[in-house]
C-alpha cells in the first residue's frame, strides 16, 4: 500500500506556528495524507487518537548547531534534563533514548555542520526534500548528496508552520498503515521523498511575526515587520 506522510509539521505549540493540531488534521486529510510528524520546537505536543490519520509523535530540537528531528517518540523528552541548545550528540541521544529516530533537518539551510562532522553523528535519516529549503536554490540537491554518501534514507517534509503549507514536501512509503510500519521502513529505507510545492514566503514571515511577538523585543519586532515586507515582495516579484 502506498502512503504518503508529511515528516515535518509545527503547530501553534510552537513559538511560530499558527494552526492547531485539529486544522492540521484536517489539512492532512484534504491533501490525502496518511500521516503527519507534528515535530514542535523542542516540546513534545501530546497527540489525539485518530482513525483516519496517523499522528506520528515528533519534536524539533534546536541543538547548538542545528536543528534535528525526532520522529516516532515513544514517550516525550526530558528537557529539563537536556537542556537549551545541547550538542547535537546529546540530542541525538535523547531522540534515541525516548524510542525515536533521529533525522537531520534541512542540513543545507542554513550549514550548521560540515559533512566531516555529520558523518561521524549517529543519525538515522537526512530530510532531503524540505518545502521551506527549497527556497534556498540547490539546498535539497545538496541535502540528496549528503544522504547518498553516508548511506542514509532521505525523508520528505513540509517544515508546516501553518495548515496551508502542508503537503508541500513528502515521503512516500509503501507498507501497511500503522506507526510501527512506518517507521520500519524509513529504517530499511523503504521510502521516497517526494518535493511537491516550495513554501511561500509569506509563510515564512508571518512565522517570524508569530515568533517575534510571541517572545521577541520591541527591536526585534520591528525587524520582523521588514523581514515579512520582504517575503511580501519577493512572492510578488518571483524572487
Amino acid at each position: 500500500m502506498k502512503l504518503l506522510a508529511d515528516l515535518h509539521v509545527h503547530s501553534r505549540a510552537s513559538a511560530d506556528g499558527r494552526s492547531s493540531v485539529q486544522a492540521l488534521i484536517e489539512a492532512a486529510k484534504a491533501r490525502s495524507l496518511a500521516a503527519i510528524t507534528v515535530s514542535d520546537h523542542d516540546l513534545c505536543t501530546p497527540l489525539p487518537e485518530r482513525p483516519d490519520v496517523l499522528l506520528i509523535p515528533g519534536v524539533e530540537i534546536t541543538s547548538a548547531n542545528g536543528h534535528i528531528l525526532g520522529l516516532f517518540l515513544e514517550r516525550p523528552i526530558d528537557f529539563s534534563a537536556l537542556g537549551r541548545y545541547p550538542a547535537p550528540e546529546k540530542a541525538i541521544e535523547a531522540i534515541h533514548a525516548c524510542g525515536g529516530l533521529a533525522v537531520l533537518a534541512h542540513p543545507f539551510a542554513p550549514v550548521k555542520l560540515s559533512e566531516d562532522e555529520i558523518s561521524k553523528l549517529p543519525f538515522d535519516a537526512v530530510e532531503t526534500a524540505n518545502a521551506r529549503a527549497m527556497l534556498k536554490p540547490g539546498a535539497n540537491e545538496k541535502a540528496r548528496q549528503l544522504a547518498s554518501g553516508l548511506h542514509l534514507p532521505g525523508t520528505g517534509g513540509s517544515d508546516a508552520h501553518c495548515a496551508k503549507e502542508l503537503g508541500g514536501c513528502v515521503t512516500e512509503f509503501t507498507c501497511e498503515p500503522s506507526l510501527s510500519a512506518l517507521k520500519a521502513a524509513l529504517l530499511s529505507g523503504q521510502c521516497h521523498p517526494v518535493e511537491v510545492r516550495a513554501c511561500k514566503w509569506v509563510w515564512k514571515g508571518f512565522s517570524k511575526l508569530r515568533r517575534e511577538r510571541t517572545c521577541g523585543t520591541f527591536v526585534s519586532r520591528c525587524k520582523a515587520l521588514s523581514y515579512f515586507a520582504g517575503c511580501v515582495l519577493r512572492d510578488i516579484l518571483k524572487i
